[in-house]
């Protein structure tokens, strides 16, 4: 239950993220980055409770780099997510729309 419960949350910080990404890319308010800066803080969290909380004995597997595997992507199947590479690169993008920053967009898949 703590699994399901930590996915939800997760999920719906995510949605509050992208949505305040969405409006701060296309308002040009900073505010707005704010707001996803919160909702980013929400998710790292939710992503440290449930890596700490692993049923896996080897977590490498899932999480990992460089871990051998039948497709084209060489890494654990979560270690995306466990990174929250995605979000980091969603928030790179909006922050050089809005504030001009020019910070270093993560590529996340290879």
């Amino acid at each position: 239950m703590a699994e399901l419960k930590d996915g939800v949350q997760v999920t719906a910080a995510r949605v509050r993220f992208i949505h305040a990404l969405y409006a701060a890319t296309l308002d040009g308010d900073a505010g707005w980055l704010e707001k996803a800066d919160a909702e980013w803080a929400r998710g790292k969290e939710l992503v440290s409770r449930r890596r700490r909380a692993l049923w896996d004995p080897d977590p490498r597997t899932i999480l990992g780099d460089h871990v051998v595997n039948p497709t084209f992507y060489q890494y654990g199947y979560l270690r995306e997510a466990n990174t929250l590479c995605f979000w980091e690169r969603e928030r790179a993008q909006a922050r050089n729309v809005v504030l001009g920053a020019g910070i270093s967009v993560p590529g996340c898949v290879l």
